[in-house]
C-alpha cells in the first residue's frame, strides 16, 4: 500500500483516508477534468510520484448544467477527459 500524507494544494486541504484509500479535495467543484478548477495533470504527477498504481475514481456532481448535452454525450466527454489523464 502506498501512503500519501495530508497536504494543502492551492490552499485546499487534501487528505488521504487510508481506510478507504481516498484522496479528497475539499472545496472543489465536481466537474469533468478540464472543465473545473483542479490542475489534474499536476495532481496526477503527484500521485504517480508516490508509486501508486491502483485505481482512481473521479466524482462528477450533478449540480451544474450539462449545457444542453444529452447524458450520453456528457458521459462520452467525461470518459475522454479521464482517458487523457491516464496517458
Amino acid at each position: 500500500m502506498h501512503k500519501i500524507s495530508n497536504f494543502s494544494w492551492f490552499g485546499f486541504p487534501i487528505s488521504m483516508e487510508e481506510r478507504f484509500k481516498l484522496i479528497k479535495a475539499a472545496g472543489f467543484d465536481h466537474q469533468i477534468p478540464g472543465a473545473g478548477t483542479i490542475a489534474w495533470s499536476t495532481l496526477m504527477k503527484k500521485i504517480k510520484q508516490t508509486g501508486y498504481t491502483g485505481a482512481i475514481a473521479l466524482k462528477v456532481d450533478g449540480k451544474f448544467p450539462l449545457g444542453g448535452q444529452t447524458p450520453e454525450k456528457f458521459l462520452k466527454k467525461a470518459f475522454a477527459a479521464v482517458q487523457k489523464l491516464c496517458q
